[in-house]
């Protein structure tokens, strides 16, 4: 029995857990063999209900890991004078800590530290650090967090280390909350706490957000010290580390955001120049390449790449030599114990997130042959795929059977998914792919998981929805025919397969299989089943939040309605459902109660039922208008778009030129009213957004934190929709579309001059512009023929002078016109 529950424990599985017990809390487990619950609580030894909590807060069931451990902690109270006293393992409280910080369940991790202090015989310092760690993430309760860590001591009687007054340190750091940081310091040397290496990289950290020319000093200063150390280590075998690898990186990641790639390599070599002890490792290579990608120096970055790989370590970084060595873990370090003697002592230099970096790199800036090399190499390499390889693989498939493959291979890998991969594939699916079906059901996955879906979540759901927005919403959700759940030996015979290659064309918007090969038929029965084992995977309706019921009733009740229809209901789902995005309802009662009371310093932590963290942003109601112009609804469709713009304005979302560019579009072919719309309520709003400052415009826009990933949107096209330029001449680029599309080079010649007015340039993207329109469907017919510019009508002609130049005669870009 201990055996099965560390086994458990260790593998971290959900579904293995509840396959495994069977309690009256897990009504699904049909496991008539399996280990029941009920009857250890009731008759099982302390030592395996100690192993029952851990092997449950593990995997993720808090309710089943708290209910037995009550039932432990009740023992221990009517335990009888001549018993010997319950001494719990230390592990058993930090294990079930830990996995209530994951789950954010604030009030139940203060509950269980609370638990732990009458207890003897282990450290209770790593459970305050633990609780610290809960009240500090996301930046939620740092006030709160700052009570406990300065009044722990005399209230509990557990005295903070200096890991305590890091976690403190680096909260207030990252927040940017520059007073509570201060403050911090400000009580460390009060209470004579020197603070490690940590702690100054932390106060490095800091000084390079906030004032990044002490930063450099202080980095220089570190420097110096440690070389004085490291040289008086040598001479009487003391020395202090003042730096370390961190510490290097951390100023590595700043130069190379700040100065670019050439400063921060040569601020490395520096530091192994002058032999401080700190040898570069995998991270530091990762944080060069990322900055040669971002800035589009991709040759450079690969010929970067091949070098730090060619030091033996790519190749034997994932694994050992299989005829020497037998063990040959997966990753970097396991690997390499069953290689050569003489390659241990060296650091790794290449590693998976190496991989990850420079496949999404690679994808970015259009190499995508290149990416799956780049992945091949990988696999050879045998470095374990992460999350993050899973959401590149995404974006290199040729179609939604291999997405589908990628995603049942992930889930394989990954039992816990992150939201930003989801995303990313109701993204790929809907819009890339155009799986409405598939697209839904990743969004499904989402909610039956009892996550949050963000903003991004429903942007890409959007994104698939308005592909074709008058189509109507598939009647069954790839489930062509009862399926089983998928088996291993059924994933892996898809491993085995994934070389095959069959292309077909899809002939409807929910992935219909006409006419599709023997092959392609046997994936389209595995993705039905990966839903299939989706929806039994995750928690049945019963067990969901009432919002996240009401949201997938809704999706159900719309089957046969358009899909233009379904994306507004789901929009006004989000208004419903809008929550404060602090998601807990924070009860301060410690400032307000007095010295003596025993309650000072309680906090009540009520996370909100809700399961959506999302409001509706630009982009949304972006993808939304774009979406309705593709559709060719006529004036229905504007007046729906205006109606949109309307409703941004009241839900407080500040219109953007990318906004702008996709409701002027709306407008179709009459460029009059377009034009008065732009006049009287777009062209000042533009203008001033042009001059605010673009790094503060796109604060809204950065993306969102999601467990501690960074998630974007900005490389994610949308339909018919310019995303490139200024506000104003976003603006300005969809009125000429209109012109173009409408037959009046008139009126864009005028818009020409007004351009020129507001001091925008009348180049070549006006004229690609114009000529965008002219020779879109349902354009008014107008002179196409490339003859020259005798042929085309004057204002046209005249048009492409300005924005062209003559083109017969070198040196002559463009005829000026003044007035």
């Amino acid at each position: 029995m201990l055996e099965l529950l560390e086994s458990l424990r260790r593998r971290r599985r959900r579904d293995e857990f509840r396959a495994t017990t069977r309690t009256s809390i897990n009504q699904r487990s049909t496991n008539k063999g399996g280990i029941d619950i009920k009857r250890l609580k009731e008759g099982g030894s302390t030592e395996v209900l100690e192993a029952l909590v851990r092997a449950a807060a593990a995997c993720q069931e808090l309710e089943i890991a708290w209910d037995v451990m009550r039932v432990v902690l009740q023992r221990a109270e009517e335990l009888q004078p001549g018993e010997a006293p319950w001494v719990p393992q230390w592990d058993t409280f930090s294990t079930l800590m830990s996995a209530c910080r994951r789950r954010r369940e604030l009030d139940l991790l203060m509950r269980v530290f609370k638990a732990s202090l009458p207890y003897q015989g282990f450290s209770k310092v790593v459970l305050l650090n633990i609780l610290l760690a809960g009240l500090c993430d996301h930046n939620k309760h740092m006030d709160v967090a700052a009570y406990y860590l300065e009044t722990a001591e005399v209230k509990w009687g557990v005295r903070p280390n200096e890991v305590s007054w890091n976690t403190l340190l680096g909260a207030a750091a990252r927040g940017g909350q520059h007073r509570l940081f201060e403050e911090m310091e400000r009580q460390m040397k009060k209470q004579g706490v020197e603070g490690d290496v940590t702690t100054r990289n932390i106060q490095l950290q800091h000084l390079l957000a906030v004032r990044p020319g002490l930063g450099l000093q202080m980095f220089e200063k570190m420097k110096t010290q440690q070389e004085e150390g490291r040289r008086k280590g040598r001479r009487d075998g003391r020395g202090k580390e003042v730096m370390d690898l961190r510490t290097m990186n951390i100023m590595a990641g700043h130069l190379a955001r700040i100065r670019g790639f050439d400063e921060a390599q040569a601020m490395v070599e520096e530091v192994k120049r002058r032999g401080l002890g700190i040898t570069p490792r995998a991270v530091t290579h990762n944080i060069l390449l990322d900055a040669l990608l971002k800035t589009g120096r991709v040759d450079e970055a690969l010929e970067y790449f091949y070098g730090i790989a060619g030091n033996g370590n790519a190749a034997a970084g994932g694994g050992g030599d299989r005829q020497n060595g037998t063990n040959q873990g997966r990753g970097t370090r396991g690997g390499r114990e069953g290689g050569r003697v003489g390659k241990e002592s060296e650091p790794p230099m290449v590693d998976s997130t190496t991989y990850d970096i420079l496949l999404n790199g690679l994808i970015q800036n259009g190499r995508v042959s290149t990416a799956a090399v780049v992945h091949e190499m990988m696999r050879k390499a045998r470095h374990p795929p992460t999350i993050y390889t899973y959401s590149s693989l995404l974006r290199l498939q040729k179609s939604a059977t291999d997405v589908y493959r990628i995603w049942g291979q992930a889930r394989k890998k990954c039992p816990r998914l992150s939201l930003p991969f989801l995303n990313l594939l109701i993204y790929e699916l809907g819009q890339v792919h155009n799986d409405v079906a598939g697209a839904l059901a990743a969004f499904r996955a989402i909610l039956r998981m009892g996550r949050r879906p963000n903003t991004i979540s429903f942007n890409s759901l959007f994104c698939a929805l308005m592909k074709d927005a008058n189509a109507t919403l598939p009647a069954a959700d790839l489930l062509f025919e009862e399926q089983q759940p998928l088996q291993d030996e059924e994933e892996e015979g898809m491993e085995e397969e994934e070389d095959v290659e069959e292309t077909t064309t899809r002939k409807s918007v929910g992935g219909g299989r006409q006419d599709l090969p023997r092959q392609q038929q046997q994936w389209r029965r595995r993705q039905a089943s990966l839903v299939v084992d989706e929806c039994a995977y995750y928690p049945t309706a019963p067990a969901l939040s009432p919002e996240t019921r009401e949201l997938l009733s809704l999706l159900d009740s719309f089957k046969g309605r358009t899909l233009l229809e379904t994306a507004l209901a789901v929009l006004r789902c989000m208004y419903e459902q809008e929550i404060d995005n602090s998601g807990n309802n924070i009860k301060n009662n410690h400032k307000n109660n007095n010295k003596g009371g025993g309650k000072k310093g309680e906090s009540s932590f009520s996370s909100s039922s809700s399961p959506f963290s999302a409001r509706p942003n630009a982009r949304t109601f972006t993808i939304l208008m774009a979406g309705i112009s593709k559709a060719e609804l006529g004036a229905r469709g504007t007046s729906l778009c205006v109606a949109l713009y309307r409703e941004a304005e009241t839900q407080g979302v500040m219109a953007n030129g990318i906004l702008c560019h996709a409701l002027l579009r709306s407008f179709g072919t009459d460029a009059v009213s377009a034009l008065g719309f732009f006049k009287r309520e777009l062209r000042v709003l533009l203008k001033m957004l042009d001059q605010v400052n673009p790094q503060e415009e796109r604060e809204g826009d950065k993306g969102e934190e999601i467990e501690g990933e960074h998630e974007t949107e900005e490389d994610r096209e949308i339909d018919g929709v310019i995303t490139v330029g200024g506000n104003l001449s976003l603006a300005y680029m969809a009125l000429l579309y209109i012109c173009g599309i409408s037959g009046r080079p008139d009126l864009a010649l005028q818009l020409l001059y007004a351009m020129q007015r507001d001091g925008l340039p009348s180049d070549r993207q006006a004229w690609e512009a114009f000529e965008a329109g002219k020779t879109a469907p349902g354009a008014t017919i107008t002179t196409t023929t490339s003859v020259g510019q005798l042929l085309m009508g004057p204002y046209e002609s005249l048009l492409r002078t300005e924005t062209m130049g003559l083109g017969w005669e070198r040196g002559v870009t463009r005829v000026r016109i003044k007035f």
